[in-house]
Formats: structure tokens, sequence, C-alpha cells
């Protein structure tokens, strides 16, 4: 990212840069805690109901996918 930042560059200033990186990591951590509350509502319903195999993974990680990027899609609407 320093290489983006002048005159020339996607960002004007430090500071700029400085709220970019900050604003990132602000998604970032957001959308881990998404994933996380998830995975472990998941995890401990699953395990304890009827075992995870790999089927139920599979589909675990396809609806997580799409719930994280459901996420992303509202947060970009709302920027």
């Amino acid at each position: 990212m320093p290489k983006h930042v002048g005159p020339n560059g996607a960002l004007a200033t430090i500071d700029e840069h400085a709220s970019f990186n900050e604003a990132l990591a602000l998604h970032c951590r957001e959308s881990a805690e998404i994933v996380r509350e998830f995975s472990g509502g998941w995890y401990s319903k699953t395990a304890h109901q009827t075992g995870i195999t790999e089927d139920d993974a599979g589909r675990f990680a396809f609806v997580a996918l799409k719930k994280l990027a459901s996420e992303l899609k509202r947060e970009r609407a709302g920027a």
C-alpha cells in the first residue's frame, strides 16, 4: 500500500493510508466475527446431534461462504 500513497496514488496522504488500514482492519474483524459465531453454533449443534460427516462439513462451508458474501454485499450497499 505505501506505493499507492502520494499525488499520483490512490491515496493522497499518509492519513488517508492510515484511515484505509483502520477501515480494512474493522472490516476483517467484523467478517471474522460473523464466521466465528456461525461456525461455533453449527459445530456445537451438529457434533452433539448427529456427528459431523464430510458432507456436513461441505454443506457448512457452502452456507458459511454464502453468509459471508451476503454480509459483504450488505456492507457495500451501505457504503
